[in-house]
């Protein structure tokens, strides 16, 4: 019931009451008087005794969500801001579940794993890989195969016109020399890891200590290692380029081995002067790049001393078209397209072994190797030698 006047004028008339404040002072308001309550929109966030937003209220939020495509996609994420909008982290369980969320992604993002940042930028592989592909100081090393092949197809737009004109490309960019030193570290690493383990004798020699000769060296990462590994060895190394004898003699000099290596810029041919000279003639991948490949085979023969070696390792072409389809040969075939890009090929064996047939030299030895490349080998008799004979094989002379 309401009363027409106030409560406190009921006491006035008792006796020895006092009048009220609002009696006393009817313009001023009433002290510590109690605000109305301001309704929270963060529902579980406000002050204590708040009122809290009904469970139906998303409704307020969803059409904001419907014209902010990307707000609402980050809400179904759960990457969105909880406070952002007056919109709290359990409405925004509520508003994903009415948009349609799967219940995996309602929990709050706080509460998940947090996942590990990948660069992007860089591939992620397994260590067994890693090794093979990448650390080029391991005997393993494959990456060559990958890094040449690669940068080589960089210039194979020039195809169409050698093919059209016949004139092949004779200067390639920096970077397929840079590729070929790559390959070149492959080839040391298949010498070593399984030429040698297939020609024990060889390995016997060289311990020993011989003279060895590198026909077409290229930069000299053959000869740097075998001099590595064989301390007793003396070397020579005969390349015909003018920019690939001065970086061999620049590697020859950064390793410090000028005092057994020698790098001699002549042609292939020049070193039949030096008859039986050297117990070991190498052609590493260079044999088929010649212009004349039966009489570097002879210079070779000439220049080796009775007992001595003569090794050519290679990767040759497949001789069938069954070849082609293995892994192996299809690698190859990509070869082949760089070599035909530069007016060479590779070659099948049976051709290896008619350059060996047409130089006069004996039948050689062709060894399979476990990389897919080709071993072929073939020593000079050697009848009673002569001490001046055993000095130049042995390398102390």
């Amino acid at each position: 019931m309401k009363h027409d006047r106030p409560r406190s004028a009921s006491r006035q008339g008792e006796a020895g009451a006092a009048p009220s404040y609002r009696a006393r002072h009817p313009s001023a308001t009433r002290p510590n008087r109690r605000r109305p309550r301001r309704r929270c929109n963060n529902a579980g966030h406000g002050p204590r005794g708040a009122l809290r937003r009904p469970a139906d209220e998303p409704h307020r939020v969803l059409p904001v969500l419907d014209r902010r495509p990307r707000a609402r996609a980050r809400l179904l994420r759960g990457t969105a801001p909880r406070r952002r909008r007056g919109v709290g982290r359990r409405d925004a369980r509520r508003c994903r579940r009415r948009l349609g969320a799967p219940r995996s992604e309602l929990a709050d993002r706080r509460r998940r794993p947090r996942p590990r940042r990948v660069r992007r930028s860089r591939a992620r592989l397994p260590e067994p890989t890693a090794v093979v592909l990448l650390d080029e100081d391991r005997p393993e090393y494959l990456g060559g195969q990958f890094v040449h092949a690669t940068l080589a197809s960089l210039d194979w737009d020039r195809l169409a016109e050698v093919f059209r004109t016949g004139v092949p490309v004779r200067e390639r960019p920096d970077r397929y020399r840079a590729s070929i030193e790559r390959l070149t570290l492959q080839d040391v690493a298949v010498f070593f890891e399984e030429a040698l383990a297939a020609l024990p004798e060889l390995v016997v020699d060289l311990q020993r200590g011989l003279r060895v000769a590198d026909l077409h060296c290229g930069g000299a990462r053959w000869l740097i290692a075998v001099a590595r590994r064989f301390p007793a060895t003396t070397l020579v190394g005969v390349e015909a380029q003018p920019d690939s004898a001065a970086r061999a003699r620049r590697n020859v000099a950064e390793a410090g081995l000028a005092g057994r290596i020698t790098i001699e810029e002549a042609d292939v041919a020049s070193i039949a002067r030096r008859a039986g000279a050297f117990g070991l003639v190498y052609f590493q991948y260079a044999l088929h790049e010649l212009a004349d490949p039966v009489g570097a085979l002879r210079a070779g023969w000439e220049a080796l001393a009775p007992g001595g070696w003569l090794v050519v390792l290679d990767w040759c072409e497949p001789s069938t078209p069954d070849e082609y389809r293995s892994l192996h040969g299809q690698l190859v075939a990509g070869i082949q397209l760089d070599q035909l890009l530069m007016g060479t090929r590779l070659r099948t064996v049976e051709e290896f072994l008619g350059f060996f047939a047409a130089a006069g030299l004996p039948a050689p030895q062709v060894i399979d190797l476990p990389s897919g490349a080709t071993l072929v080998v073939t020593t000079k008799p050697s009848s009673d030698l002569g001490g001046d004979q055993r000095r130049a094989i042995e390398g102390s002379g």
